[in-house]
């Protein structure tokens, strides 16, 4: 949910003007989740990081399990979603905060900036010598990301200092060339064609499949969503308990709620997709996929020409 803010803040930032009646949908998701993680840092040291689990196939309305908190600490670090947090607060200020917000967020900066360092230090030491490459591809680009944002919003230099001493670790990916950005890979927020991307993803592929639920004639059915592939309340009043939506999310029908608009994971490198919802790479309708959508979708609008 922290890319998906930090990519939603990013597009609104570059193409908010060409949003139109949109852009206040747009500016307030991102203010309601950055309330979200202003309160799951509120604690010193304490980055709340995941509350339960996706092992119930229910609906929102009928959510009864035990909500378990999961939290990233010194004794339990997480850097990358610690500095993907800090990503998402350094992006979202200048959409909606007051002058008081302003000096609050400001707080908060620095609380996470400590968090982030004492966190990474300890995942650093535990795994360096056995584990460079891992921690330099999959950790590094979090803290890479966040820093780069933090400096965006503050102009501190200590937050440009970290990007320059730290982006050498990424010589080796970058030398051996990038071809993924994503809420797991930050190296390369640009360097994609992304005017064949939208066609791509809106139906110009080798299967004439649109992505994006509800566009055109042949689009997923199936997707990975407890709401739409789940009987809504007023189709099946009776309370759906944990196990009972295993059948719905087994069987081969098409999901009886459209969340019209979604963008699902999509195809395999070979261009071939089973409208499968158990395959939830490639059938769920994430939000860090969809956010990223928000800004180019919007730049494409402002042109007068595809």
């Amino acid at each position: 949910m922290a890319f998906s803010t930090t990519m939603m803040a990013w597009g609104v930032i570059e193409y908010g003007k060409s949003m139109g009646p949109e852009l206040a949908h747009a500016a307030e998701a991102v203010r309601w989740s950055t309330e979200y993680f202003l309160k799951a840092t509120a604690s010193p040291g304490v980055v709340f990081a995941q509350v339960g689990d996706p092992n119930c196939w229910q609906r929102p309305e009928d959510m009864d399990t035990p909500r378990t908190v999961y939290a990233v600490t010194q004794n339990a670090p997480g850097s990358e979603v610690s500095a993907e947090i800090a990503a998402a607060l350094a992006a979202s200020p200048r959409l909606w905060f007051s002058k008081l917000s302003e000096i609050r967020l400001t707080l908060k900066y620095l609380s996470l900036q400590t968090n982030i360092e004492a966190l990474t230090m300890i995942v650093l030491l535990e795994e360096l010598a056995l584990f460079i490459v891992i921690i330099v591809a999959i950790r590094y680009d979090e803290l890479l990301w966040g820093a780069a944002w933090l400096y965006k919003a503050s102009k501190k230099s200590i937050y440009l200092n970290y990007v320059m001493q730290n982006i050498i670790n990424f010589k080796p990916q970058i030398e051996a060339g990038i071809s993924e950005f994503g809420w797991d890979a930050k190296h390369a927020g640009i360097n994609v064609l992304v005017s064949k991307l939208v066609g791509y993803i809106l139906g110009s592929n080798p299967l004439s499949m649109s992505y994006m639920v509800g566009y055109g004639s042949k689009f997923p059915r199936r997707i990975h969503h407890r709401a739409s592939s789940l009987p809504s309340v007023a189709q099946h009043p009776d309370h759906i308990a944990c196990k009972d939506g295993t059948p719905y999310f087994m069987s081969a029908d098409a999901n009886p709620n459209e969340l019209t608009g979604a963008v699902v994971g999509g195809p395999n490198v070979d261009d071939s997709f089973a409208d499968d919802r158990v395959d939830s790479t490639k059938s769920e309708p994430a939000t860090y996929i969809n956010a990223p959508l928000l800004g180019l979708l919007a730049y494409f609008k402002s042109r007068s020409s595809p």
